[in-house]
Order: structure tokens, then C-alpha cells, then sequence
């Protein structure tokens, strides 16, 4: 119980500090799986797909080199790993991913991808900026 209460905030912190300001944007360009995705669209989505890869096979440290500053600032390996394998001690063991949709906000892309447990499915965000690192995570 003391394990979820920490995963629960852990996650409620990393969505309150590192997603700001997002909410206000307009959305102009939206991919989603149904549609045929390449050029920018393609290398955005395969770094939030890279990055779960990364989580789910326990390279945690090759996985915060995608962050920005910011996010390093808040989010280090350690942390990370600590959110992995609470989700999976919750959810059960990971089982693969399927993207759902990637959408363009202003200098910002949001990749939603489904992330499949043993005993759930969850909602991965990603929020990728125009240098292609990742400045915001929210997981659902």
C-alpha cells in the first residue's frame, strides 16, 4: 500500500512539474495509427516508442539521455526505474506497446502510446519538443 501511495505521487509530481503551460496551446497537426505516418512524424514517434522500449528492458540510464534539462533536473534513473517497476508491480508484467496517435502542438509534439500489462493498459504521453527530447512523461 505505502508502494502505490508513493508511485501515485511520484507520478502526480512529474505531471504538475514538468507539463506547465501545455493546455493553452492550439493544435494544427494530428497523426493518428489509422493514417500513414513518415518524415517528422516518423522520428518523433520512434523516440516515444524507443523511450518505453528503453523502460521496459530496464536501460534506464539510456533513457533519461532523451529528457531535456528540465526533465533531468527532476527525473533520473533512479526515479525512473523506481516508476518501471512500480507500474509493472501493480499492472504486471509488460507486455508490449502500440501507438496510438502523435499530435502537434506549436513547437511541441504529444505521442500517446498504449503501453499493455499483464493486468491493464495504460496511456503513455510523451511530449516532444523541436530538438527531439522529451520534456514531459504522463502515464494513465
Amino acid at each position: 500500500m505505502r508502494k502505490l501511495i508513493f508511485l501515485s505521487l511520484l507520478l502526480g509530481a512529474i505531471y504538475l512539474v514538468a507539463g506547465c503551460g501545455l493546455r493553452q496551446l492550439q493544435a494544427d497537426e494530428k497523426v493518428s495509427k489509422d493514417e500513414e505516418y513518415t518524415g517528422e512524424h516518423f522520428d518523433i514517434i520512434n523516440l516515444a516508442k524507443g523511450f518505453i522500449e528503453q523502460l521496459s528492458n530496464g536501460e534506464y540510464k539510456e533513457a533519461v539521455e532523451r529528457l531535456d534539462d528540465s526533465m533531468i533536473d527532476k527525473l533520473n534513473s533512479e526515479e525512473l526505474e523506481e516508476i518501471w517497476l512500480g507500474l509493472e508491480e501493480e499492472f504486471g508484467d509488460y507486455i508490449q506497446q502500440e501507438f496510438h496517435s502523435a499530435e502537434k502542438i506549436d513547437r511541441y509534439y504529444l505521442v500517446f502510446i498504449t503501453g499493455s500489462f499483464k493486468d491493464a493498459d495504460l496511456t503513455f504521453r510523451l511530449t516532444i519538443d523541436m530538438d527531439n527530447q522529451i520534456t514531459d512523461l504522463r502515464i494513465r
